[in-house]
């Protein structure tokens, strides 16, 4: 399998970048990027995409579109992937992208697979939109892995019970502890990705993944840049502490709890929850100063995090996410698990990184941290 990673991770506009080479030299760097590009010529590009739900990688999605629109070299084309037997679901997906990618050539609603020879980049971003591609292992095919992590189906009890008890393993351990203890899921995505020719992901994991399933693909990671462009501390922040809880035992929402129940009365903390949460928000209920936002949009919760002192993100295997990402693009200090994309980070200026998850590490790191903030790590 071939693998490169950015020796600059964080470079500005470094999923574009890898994906066709930095905009002064995209003529010069067709062996070093995965789609190479004709000088002097507007690229048609094809991004199939199911929704605009808030997960983290749709946000990947999203920003990687927005930076192909800004850079004016590319006609884009969006196809919204319709799921099975949910004809009315499908058409306000379509309406909801019409709106967020107005900036493209056109948005319609995928009714057969594409052909990759049809475009000049043809971009899947899911299990599903994978079903839409004519040939997976077509040159001009990139599967961008719209999870941040690759091994999140690996929910299984004994995976979760490694994580929470020796921590997060590394992308090649993950693969020796996969082959362990079984993977009990569906494999059809991993399988699918494997026959993909071309991939660019966020996280290093997917090469695991991909190794795991014995694929050969070219593969670019490529971290996130968008905390490079933060807009700086808020003055005044009215929140001491943000939470997420999503009611899966694997997002550490037991241990988001733990830490917010030990903190001090007079902390104000604020929980972003789901619908799912409720049996993990009970126990919170008699707390003073707590706050409780149900599913914000982008905007909402881009002011949260702009309000927020510092993000708790502890997690037993969904990985780092994006959260901490935009935490840190607004100025917000963040304490989460080493798991994931965070697996190599270093716990320096306003990123902390716990290796253990006990409540009391999570408290002193939040504890501790300055409110000023002067420069950003790098994973």
């Amino acid at each position: 399998m071939k693998q490169h990673r950015d020796e600059v991770p964080c470079s500005n506009g470094s999923l574009l970048d890898a994906l066709l080479g930095p905009a002064e030299s995209r003529d010069r760097l067709a062996d070093q990027v995965l789609v190479p590009r004709e000088p002097s010529r507007v690229m048609k590009i094809a991004l199939l995409t199911k929704n605009l739900n808030p997960s983290g990688g749709n946000r990947v999605i999203m920003r990687l579109f927005d930076q192909m629109a800004e850079s004016g070299q590319a006609e884009l084309h969006v196809f919204v992937v319709p799921e099975p037997r949910a004809p009315i679901q499908a058409l306000r997906h379509l309406a909801a992208c019409k709106r967020r990618y107005g900036a493209a050539a056109s948005v319609k609603l995928a009714t057969r697979p594409l052909r990759p020879g049809e475009f000049d980049v043809l971009i899947s971003t899911s299990r599903r939109t994978l079903d839409f591609v004519g040939d997976l292992g077509h040159p001009a095919h990139v599967h961008l892995l719209q999870a941040i992590e690759a091994w999140d189906t690996v929910n299984s009890a004994p995976f979760l019970e490694h994580c929470a008890d020796r921590g997060y393993p590394g992308p090649d351990a993950c693969v020796d502890l996969v082959r362990k203890i079984g993977l009990p899921h569906d494999l059809h995505y991993l399988e699918r990705v494997a026959a993909a020719g071309r991939i660019l992901t966020v996280s290093e994991y997917l090469a695991s993944a991909v190794a795991y399933m014995g694929g050969t693909p070219d593969v670019r990671v490529s971290v996130p840049d968008w905390h490079i462009k933060r807009s700086g501390p808020a003055p005044g922040r009215s929140i001491d502490a943000l939470f997420f809880v999503r009611g899966f035992v694997y997002n550490g929402d037991a241990l988001a709890v733990a830490v917010a129940d030990a903190m001090p009365q007079e902390t104000r903390v604020t929980f972003v929850a789901s619908p799912r949460a409720k049996r993990e928000m009970k126990s919170l209920h008699g707390r003073a100063g707590l706050s409780v936002v149900q599913d914000p949009s982008d905007a909402a919760l881009a002011g949260l995090l702009a309000a927020a002192r510092v993000v708790v993100h502890p997690s037993l295997c969904n990985g780092g996410g994006s959260i901490p990402i935009e935490a840190l693009a607004l100025g917000c200090s963040v304490v989460a698990s080493r798991t994931g994309w965070l697996w190599p980070a270093e716990s320096r200026g306003p990123l902390q990184v716990v290796d253990e998850h006990d409540p009391e590490k999570y408290l002193s790191k939040a504890m501790r941290l300055p409110d000023e903030r002067d420069d950003l790590p790098s994973a």
